[in-house]
């Protein structure tokens, strides 16, 4: 059905069908828009990028276990951390 519609009908009948489906289903419609934005954000972020999210990640949550085990230190008056 869908195949068939896509090889056999024009992109300005196309929109026109989109622009009809819109006005008809809004909440539809945003949501459609809002997970394509998602998909579209995941395929234009490469690899590489990823990896170096992660990574900074990863160590901002190890250097916040750090600070705050040199806080505890700091207040307890003590060198030694808690046990």
């Amino acid at each position: 059905g869908l195949a068939d519609y896509v090889l056999h009908t024009d992109v300005e009948h196309m929109a026109g069908d989109a622009i009809v489906f819109a006005k008809r289903q809004p909440l539809a419609t945003l949501g459609i828009a809002v997970a394509a934005g998602f998909v579209a954000t995941r395929l234009m972020r490469s690899p590489r990028q990823e990896i170096k999210a992660r990574a900074k990640s990863t160590t901002a949550r190890g250097a916040g276990k750090k600070r705050s085990a040199i806080h505890s230190r700091k207040t307890n008056g003590s060198t030694q951390p808690h046990a």
